[in-house]
């Protein structure tokens, strides 16, 4: 899903930002909502939809992504946080 995002967007919801900010909160909705025990991989999906945004241009994605992550997951992603904090202040300091 997040290669949806990321990538070449379908024809069907290129230049559809509503559609893409429906498809973005779903797979935020999914990284919210994988268990405790894979916080491996939920702070690994987050880094690597950051890293693929920057590669696309679409850094406002990460920042919502992290948003919702952080407002409606259940885990405690203190460890975490100056990771998602640092990456999206570096976008809010970046020349565009």
């Amino acid at each position: 899903m997040s290669d949806e995002l990321t990538l070449d967007p379908p024809e069907s919801v290129a230049g559809d930002e509503g559609r893409l900010q429906a498809l973005l909160m779903c797979f935020a909705s999914l990284v919210a909502a994988i268990p405790s025990h894979e916080y491996t991989l939920i702070n690994e999906e987050i880094i690597d939809f950051y890293d693929k945004c920057l590669k696309r241009g679409t850094q406002g994605y990460y920042v919502d992504l992290v948003q919702y992550y952080c407002l409606h997951t259940t885990h405690s992603y203190e460890r975490h946080a100056p990771i998602y904090t640092s990456n999206v202040l570096d976008l809010m300091n970046a020349d565009d």
